[in-house]
C-alpha cells in the first residue's frame, strides 16, 4: 500500500522516495526471477534516490552476492558496519559471503557479532548452507553447534516410591518450522504407566524451546532405564542416553503386571493442536489421539482419554486432548462437535 500511495502522490517531496520504491520493487522482482544482474542496476538506481536506507544496502549487497560479485558485496556490507555497527544482519550476511570464499576466521569473526546483536540465532546459522562446510573448522568453535537441534532428557533425583508420580523431562530447541519425533527405543521398564504429556513452548531469537513434562505413575518396584531416545527435528536428529529409573517399594511388594507398554513415539501435543482452534483427530501407531479448544473435553467412546494431552505457549494453555490406547474405531465427541476414527 506504501509503495502505491507514493507512486500515486503529486507532492514533489516525496518523488524520489517514490521512484526509490519503483527501483526496490523492481530489483526484488528481478531477484525472484533469478536475474541478479539486472536486480544490481535496479537496487543501485534506488539507493543513488534514498542514499541513507540500511535496507537498500542489503538488497544491493545480496544481489550482487547472488550474481558473484562476493567481493564487491563484501565492500558495500564492510561500508555498512562502520556505518552503523548495530546492523546485525549486515554482519550475518557479510559472515555467509566470507564463508563462501573460504575466509572462515573472519566469517567466524563476522557471525559472532551477529548471534550477539540477535540477528539471528545459532541454529538458524546451523541449518544456513553457507555455513554447511564451516562447522567443522576450528573457527567456529563454540559459535555453530553440530546441528540445528538441540535436547536433553532427566527424570528425577533419587528414587520415588510405588503410587508416586514419575516426571520424565525433556528439553528439545529447533527451530520453529521444524517438524518434532520423540521415538523411544530400549526395553519397556515395566513399572510405570503414562498419565499426562504437557508440553510449553518458548519461542526466541529464531529458535523455539519445547519443554515435556512426561507424568507417570509408578506401579510397582523396579530398577531399571527408560529410553534411550531418537529426536528428530526436520533434518537433523540427536539420540539422548537412557534415563534411570528406581522404583521403591516396601519388603513383599509384587511386580506390576498387565501394564500398557509405553508409546514408542512419544505423542507430541503441539504437533497435534489444529492451527485454526478447532479439533484435529487421527490415528497414530499406538491408537488414537484428539486435541482440541480448552473450553471443551473430548471424549472417547463416552469415556476420558487413557493418556492426558496438553500444549501451552509460554506458561499459557492454548490446547487440549487426549491419546486412547485402541486399536478399534474410537467415537469421538465435544460440546459441537464428533468424529469417529476408524
Amino acid at each position: 500500500m506504501l509503495l502505491l500511495s507514493l507512486l500515486g502522490c503529486d507532492d514533489p517531496a516525496l518523488e524520489p522516495f517514490a521512484a526509490s520504491l519503483s527501483s526496490w520493487d523492481e530489483g526484488r522482482t528481478a531477484l525472484a526471477a533469478g536475474h541478479p544482474a539486472d536486480a544490481v542496476t535496479a537496487f543501485a538506481a534506488a539507493r543513488t534516490r534514498d542514499p541513507g536506507s540500511v535496507a537498500l544496502r542489503l538488497w544491493e549487497a545480496k544481489a550482487l552476492a547472488d550474481a558473484g560479485r562476493l567481493d564487491e558485496a563484501d565492500a558495500r556490507l564492510t561500508e555498512l558496519v562502520h556505518a552503523d555497527p548495530k546492523v546485525g544482519e549486515a554482519w550475518y550476511n557479510r559472515a555467509a559471503y566470507r564463508a563462501r570464499t573460504g575466509r572462515l576466521a573472519e566469517s567466524a569473526a563476522d557471525l559472532r557479532e551477529a548471534l550477539a546483536l540477535g540477528t539471528r540465532s545459532a541454529l538458524e546459522a546451523a541449518d544456513d548452507p553457507d555455513f554447511a562446510a564451516a562447522r567443522e573448522d576450528a573457527a567456529f568453535a563454540g559459535i555453530l553447534p553440530a546441528q540445528p537441534l538441540e535436547a536433553s532428557a532427566h527424570g528425577p533425583d533419587g528414587s520415588v516410591f510405588v503410587g508416586s508420580r514419575y516426571t520424565l523431562s525433556l528439553a528439545i530447541t529447533a527451530l520453529p518450522k521444524a517438524e518434532l519425533v520423540i521415538e523411544r527405543l530400549g526395553v519397556d521398564p515395566g513399572c510405570l504407566r503414562l498419565q499426562r504429556i504437557v508440553q510449553d513452548d518458548h519461542a526466541e531469537a529464531g529458535q523455539t524451546q519445547r519443554q515435556f513434562a512426561v507424568d507417570l505413575r509408578a506401579e510397582g518396584p523396579c530398577d531399571a532405564p527408560i529410553g534411550p531416545f531418537a529426536v528428530r527435528a526436520g533434518a537433523a536428529r540427536l539420540a539422548l542416553d537412557p534415563v534411570a529409573v528406581k522404583v521403591e517399594a516396601p519388603p513383599g511388594a509384587t511386580a506390576a503386571v498387565g501394564l500398557p507398554p509405553l508409546p514408542t513415539l512419544v505423542p507430541v501435543p503441539g504437533a497435534l493442536a489444529p492451527p485454526d482452534g478447532g479439533f484435529l483427530a487421527r490415528r497414530g501407531s499406538d491408537g488414537v489421539v484428539a486435541m482440541g479448544p480448552l473450553d471443551r473435553v473430548i471424549l472417547g467412546g463416552g469415556r476420558p482419554p487413557d493418556v492426558v494431552l496438553e500444549w501451552r505457549v509460554d506458561g499459557q494453555a492454548r490446547a487440549n486432548g487426549g491419546w486412547w490406547r485402541t486399536s478399534e474405531p474410537v467415537a469421538l465427541s465435544a460440546d459441537g462437535w464428533s468424529e469417529t476414527v476408524p
